[in-house]
């Protein structure tokens, strides 16, 4: 039953429901699984809104067909976003509509943060952009520092790979290849992948990612005023690559389900996917704290 006097809130999330049902009706088969169902299970939990069980059964039933299936999924519902902000605060998180309403610590955007460094803070960047752009086969250039604001106020600084797509780590001809899955990447097996060597000092190049970092970073393509923010639609459209999501490898999974973040309408957004999920668009950006 819906309130007589619904909130901002509330029709923010019908909104979201309508969006996603007429995304769903317009891609039928071709519309799948788990990211659709974080999206509508985000709205459903609000008081007062529900999504049919018809649409829930329809998504579920196509569980595992696509790998890329969110990304399908917000291409058709991109249009129908753009004209209507109510739903898009509902799929895609705002004040009010949060998915994760833990208070995150502040990012700060800024075009160039190297200079800010002490001086061995910035011969240890030097030598980890070096080691890591050497370990994976990249430039340099695609390394950045970025500042972000711990929980103790302090300023941290974490050296991370910056280009507009993060890394593919397996077979880029394959659909799915669990090596680009969280669990593919966090194998015991794979970790020699992603240790770096500085003066001695083994590294693992896993630990940076956090999502204040990735905040930090897609801030500052912002500050810089760049045309095609990365791991964006607009950036798949010029560049030719799918529309990419990073995961988020600095912060903690959970049992079956980790972070992973992509910017959809200039913003930034993160949620929770399977562990498990090879697709081709999950990447991996290489970063770590400098201390």
């Amino acid at each position: 039953m819906k309130h007589e006097n619904p909130s901002p809130e509330h029709i923010a999330a019908e909104a979201g429901v309508k969006v996603a049902n007429e995304a769903n009706k317009a891609f039928d088969d071709k519309v799948s699984t788990h990211a659709d169902l974080v999206a509508l299970e985000r709205v459903n939990n609000i008081p007062g809104v529900s999504v049919s069980d018809e649409t829930y059964a329809t998504i579920e039933n196509r569980e595992g067909q696509e790998y890329d299936r969110f990304d399908r999924f917000v291409g058709i519902a991109g249009d129908l976003i753009g004209r209507n902000t109510l739903g898009e605060k509902a799929l895609y998180g705002s004040g009010q509509v949060e998915s994760d309403p833990v208070a995150k610590p502040e990012a700060k955007a800024e075009t160039s943060v190297f200079d800010q460094l002490s001086a061995e803070q910035q011969e240890k960047a030097t030598k980890l952009t070096t080691a890591m752009a050497e370990k994976f086969g990249v430039s340099k250039e695609d390394f950045s520092v970025l500042r972000t604001t711990a929980e103790d106020g302090s300023d941290r600084f974490t050296l991370a790979y910056t280009a507009g797509n993060g890394l593919d780590m397996a077979n880029s001809k394959e659909d799915y290849d669990p090596r680009r899955s969280w669990n593919g990447l966090f194998d015991k097996k794979a970790d020699k992948n992603f240790m770096i060597e500085v003066d001695g000092q083994k590294i693992d190049s896993r630990t940076g990612m956090t999502e204040a970092a990735y905040d930090a970073f897609i801030a500052d393509a912002k500050a810089r005023g760049d045309k095609s923010l990365p791991d964006s639609q607009p950036l798949a459209n010029e560049n030719g690559e799918l529309w990419t999501a990073t995961w988020l490898t600095g912060e903690k999974a959970a049992r079956g389900h980790a972070r992973v973040a992509d910017v959809r309408v200039d913003r930034v957004s993160a949620d929770w996917y399977d562990r498990g999920d090879g697709g081709r668009v999950r990447r991996f950006r290489p970063a770590v704290v400098i201390e």
